[in-house]
């Protein structure tokens, strides 16, 4: 018998059995492949799949890839002024 929250708490059990500090080895390797599959040489990719919380700013790469929010209870706020700039926000007292 499939009730209300059944799908959502087996989700949330998935979760809370993962390792949200995983570190892929060579990921900056990964990286740059990922950026150049975009074709987009010269402006920001940002990603969040992998959750490494790793960000490439070099003249012809420019990569982020966001950390796991789970953990943190956060998200970013994206300002572009004259540049981009990524600036990370922290939930305060919010259940998400």
């Amino acid at each position: 018998i499939i009730t209300c929250n059944f799908i959502s708490n087996k989700i949330l059990q998935n979760q809370n059995k993962k390792n949200l500090f995983y570190q892929i080895k060579d990921f900056e390797n990964l990286a740059k492949k990922r950026y150049e599959r975009y074709e987009n040489l010269g402006f920001w990719v940002c990603e969040g799949h992998y959750h490494q919380n790793h960000q490439i700013n070099k003249e012809n790469i420019k990569y982020l890839n966001l950390a796991s929010f789970a953990y943190e209870r956060s998200f970013f706020v994206v300002e572009y002024q004259q540049e981009i700039k990524f600036r990370e926000q922290k939930l305060r007292g919010q259940n998400v």
